[in-house]
């Protein structure tokens, strides 16, 4: 999908809104040569030398297939071993969300640790991976509604939370020619490498703290913002009922629905049987008088049914709960 084509009746802003919005530019977009587009002080193309150390491993893991969970799952037993605080609250979390005992809560957290693990490899494992290679590894539910805005040059919003394998969701995505825009929160030593990898894959990149504008930009100009909720590194939030107790969400979602008149989509996207599974579920749009707090706890109410249906994708090692 092109970036071109923007809705003659597309978005806009009121004052108030606009009065909130900072000025941005891409942190990263792919250039002719897969280069980055830094925002001053914030990413430049990392080191050759790194560049090619994330090709070596990329090389590796696709050499391995399915084998590299190998590797995963004893990095994530690992880390659940070594990493106590994070291990205590991620069983207190499934045991709040899913009211299990302390025993089959810990076999749980432990399976996350893992799960984030092989989310990670699958990350650099995919980088690169045709289009065809990444059509035929998944399978895809609801993504109609967002193709019919797509073919018609309409942007929208596609809302997720830290569950399953996201970066797959975006490859699919793109696969299926949807232009993707989303924000990325800086991740100290390893940030260019990571920017310039995701931007290599089509991904244009803003960072929280200068991302309104951009956002905005982007769906006027026919493409998706996706946007991981759960667990906001700015912005405003607003509290949901989500896998069992107050949780602030990101109040991103509905804000840029709300100002453009896009849909949100609410979007799952796990590993399943050998594949990715992504759940693309019906369009919300805000109703009348609705706040951004009861559109976003649409968006949690209709993720939080895959999340506790599998919760061992789900990562709660933070804390996650604002009660």
């Amino acid at each position: 999908m092109s970036a071109a084509g923007k809705d003659p009746a597309g978005p806009s802003t009121s004052r108030r809104d606009e009065a909130l919005l900072p000025e941005s530019e891409p942190v990263g977009q792919p250039g002719a040569e897969g280069a980055v587009a830094g925002l001053a002080g914030e990413s430049a193309t990392p080191p050759a030398v790194l560049r090619a150390g994330l090709a070596g491993v990329r090389s590796l893991l696709q050499w391995m297939g399915p084998g590299r969970y190998i590797i995963a799952d004893a990095t994530g037993a690992a880390c659940y071993m070594l990493m106590r605080a994070h291990r205590r609250r991620s069983v207190a979390n499934f045991q709040r969300a899913l009211g299990v005992t302390r025993s089959r809560a810990k076999e749980l957290s432990r399976a996350s640790f893992q799960e984030y693990a092989r989310t990670s490899l699958d990350f650099i494992w995919a980088l690169g991976l045709s289009r065809d290679a990444v059509l035929a590894m998944s399978h895809v539910a609801g993504i109609e509604p967002v193709l019919d805005d797509v073919r018609e040059g309409k942007g929208g919003i596609l809302a997720l939370t830290h569950y399953g394998t996201w970066d797959m969701a975006a490859n699919v995505a793109q696969a299926h020619g949807i232009a993707l825009t989303t924000v990325m929160a800086t991740l100290g030593p390893v940030n260019d490498l990571v920017v310039w990898a995701r931007a290599g894959n089509g991904l244009e990149l803003y960072t929280p703290h200068h991302a309104a504008r951009g956002l905005f930009r982007a769906i006027g100009m026919g493409r998706f913002v996706a946007l991981l909720c759960d667990i906001p590194s700015a912005g405003h939030t607003v509290p949901v009922d989500y896998c069992g107790g107050r949780v602030l969400f990101s109040s991103a979602p509905a804000w840029l629905a709300r100002s453009t008149g896009r849909r949100v989509f609410p979007v799952c996207s796990r590993r399943k049987n050998g594949a990715f599974e992504i759940i693309v579920f019906p369009p919300l749009e805000p109703g009348a008088g609705e706040t951004d707090q009861q559109l976003m706890q649409r968006v949690a109410t209709a993720i939080e049914v895959e999340v506790l249906a599998e919760p061992e994708q789900w990562y709660p090692f933070h804390h996650v709960f604002a009660d």
